[in-house]
């Protein structure tokens, strides 16, 4: 390559980073200046409420009474429906002295910016070149969606943040426990923020499962020391939710967000209903997507491969062991 051809792809470089700097400047400009209170959406007047009281010594708590946990026969009820990660971060306000709405939004704003940073570095990280995973970076900055949840003062960028920082930290081929335990803090942060996080929690897991059992780097583990790695991944996400959900259940006697306080619901019926509603939900009752009882017979078979693949990993998991019992033993009778 030439130095005028190396010459011309820094400037073209150059060119795209400054037209993208421009047009993230005219767009917050835009954002901020032309933001009301009629972008407002009704989760972020929970988010906005909570905020208030726990920044006039209420706890976490709501003034914005709209789910059936929240009608306790007080006020403030206890906020049990979101998680306070969101309003912990708007706890900032306090000491910059902004408006609750203002501090949301720049949270927001400044969430998307960093979001956009980090989905640049994933791919680079991915060996994408530089100009693709600018561009890239930009497509999903401007997207529309994420500046309509920005701008209702909604949690998603922020969460959107936290599972890119988390995929940033994706302990890809490291066997040092520093990696695994700082993809788990940012894990364990999403839930915070939202309960949703505890399904990115379980896809990392799964996910990084079949990398660490079939990806022959990790092979010169044992596999303690594998299940070990994984187990720092989710010990930070599975503490978080579970404080989260016994706090909710000491606040108001259930976990149910359509029930009030003092359910007597027992743990046999909310496995039943949990089922019935999984059910639903992947088309399987109520005619939703099938009829008669082929219904019963998909659900039979999902089941069924679902015990298959539990299956599989455990017949892995023991040929591995026996193949690195073998090969030690062999390296035993070489060194004899």
């Amino acid at each position: 390559m030439t130095n005028t051809s190396v010459t011309s792809h820094h400037t073209g470089s150059f060119l795209k980073l400054y037209a993208i700097l421009a047009a993230t400047i005219v767009c917050n400009y835009i954002a901020w200046t032309s933001w009301d209170v009629t972008f407002v959406m009704n989760d972020a007047i929970q988010y906005l409420s909570t905020t208030k009281n726990w920044l006039m010594g209420k706890g976490v708590s709501t003034n914005a009474l709209i789910y059936n946990p929240h009608f306790q026969g007080v006020l403030p009820a206890p906020q049990t429906v979101w998680p306070p990660g969101f309003p912990a971060v708007l706890l900032v306000s306090g000491y910059l002295r902004l408006e609750l709405q203002s501090a949301a939004l720049l949270v927001n704003l400044l969430s998307m910016g960093m979001a956009g940073l980090l989905f640049y570095a994933i791919l680079r990280r991915c060996q994408v070149s530089q100009s693709f995973s600018l561009c890239s970076a930009a497509v999903f900055y401007f997207t529309c969606s994420l500046w309509h949840q920005a701008l209702s003062l909604l949690s998603e960028p922020l969460f959107n943040c936290l599972v890119l920082a988390a995929v940033c930290c994706l302990p890809r081929r490291n066997l040092y426990f520093k990696n695994w335990l700082l993809c788990s803090f940012f894990l364990a942060l999403c839930i915070t923020v939202r309960h949703s996080g505890v399904f990115t929690a379980t896809a990392f897991f799964f996910a990084l499962s079949i990398i660490v059992l079939f990806d022959p780097y990790y092979r010169t583990l044992s596999i303690t020391g594998r299940l070990l790695r994984l187990c720092v991944l989710m010990i930070l996400p599975v503490v978080t939710f579970v404080s989260l959900m016994l706090r909710t259940h000491y606040l108001i006697g259930t976990v149910e967000r359509d029930t009030g306080i003092g359910s007597t619901i027992s743990v046999v019926d909310t496995i039943q209903i949990t089922a019935q509603e999984a059910s639903v939900l992947m088309g399987f009752r109520d005619g939703w997507l099938f009829t008669g009882d082929i219904d019963t017979w998909l659900l039979t078979l999902l089941v069924m491969l679902v015990s298959v693949m539990i299956t599989t990993f455990a017949v892995v998991i023991l040929c591995d062991v026996k193949f690195q019992k073998s090969q030690s033993c062999d390296t035993r009778g070489n060194t004899g």
